[in-house]
């Protein structure tokens, strides 16, 4: 494996013929139970979920080149598209990430395991995104536990949702859409993941977006998506599910999320 892993937002964009083309960014989820996911601009563009209605989660990388006194990201509504300011108070970033080390040379495989933030949002900043809610309210939860599901059940669908670009050409998308991945096994760390359908595939700005279970006990967290590895010589940027993706492991970092989001 190189020592090096791809970003999904920061590849050579191939440029097509301009033919129509199957959407191989996922299908759109309109759903209300996914309000709590949208994409902000830091120092590149990601994707990212609200927790709570103090904390935003994403991936650490995506601050690379950002300015942190800036105090602000500009967000769009996963729902309608609407773009807001986000203002924040301070961004908690795993401790065993090193921002330095990605900005210097890229994210080795050891760090994507770590490769997560909390954004410590400013008093009232989530309720002026018209639309959005926390994953906490939607859900109803009341236990720490019950934000990061600990295993897996013997039924369910695992899908990564973002909003990332849905072409080669690197056309954006302000809409929330989702991805079917299969989890090589639950106990890696990072979690290894390949795309469940041949003709979709994650792209560049899926990054930050959650891995979520779908099954008959509801909606539940289970990874959020840092990075990929082709798993051919040549593949391409977006329209190629020939990459193996990922995903921090977010039920092994409990108590830091705990001791962070102050349960």
């Amino acid at each position: 494996m190189a020592k090096q892993l791809g970003y999904l937002l920061s590849f050579v964009l191939v440029f097509a013929n301009g033919m129509a083309r199957a959407n191989w960014n996922g299908d759109l989820r309109s759903e209300s139970k996914y309000n709590f996911i949208f994409k902000i601009q830091a120092g590149i563009s990601c994707s990212a979920f609200a927790l709570t209605d103090r904390f935003v989660a994403t991936a650490a990388h995506c601050f690379t080149g950002f300015d942190t006194s800036e105090k602000k990201l500009t967000s769009w509504n996963g729902s309608n598209g609407a773009k807001a300011s986000l203002r924040f108070r301070k961004l908690h970033f795993h401790p065993g990430f090193d921002l330095k080390t990605v900005e210097d040379g890229g994210m080795p495989f050891a760090m994507a395991q770590f490769d997560v933030v909390l954004i410590e949002l400013a008093e009232g900043a989530l309720e002026k995104i018209q639309g959005l809610q926390s994953y906490q309210n939607l859900q109803g939860i009341t236990q720490s536990q019950d934000f990061f599901i600990a295993s897996l059940p013997s039924e369910g669908t695992l899908l990564s949702l973002g909003l990332g670009a849905t072409n080669d050409d690197g056309d954006e998308s302000d809409f929330r859409r989702s991805v079917p991945l299969k989890v090589a096994s639950f106990t890696d760390s990072p979690l290894r993941a390949t795309s469940a359908n041949p003709n979709q595939a994650l792209c560049l700005g899926d990054s930050g977006g959650p891995l979520l279970l779908e099954s008959t006990e509801g909606t539940r967290i289970v990874g959020l998506l840092s990075s990929r590895h082709a798993l051919a010589k040549k593949v391409a940027p977006c329209e190629d599910s020939r990459y193996e993706y990922f995903e921090v492991n977010l039920a092994q970092h409990h108590k830091w999320l705990e001791s962070v989001l102050g349960f």
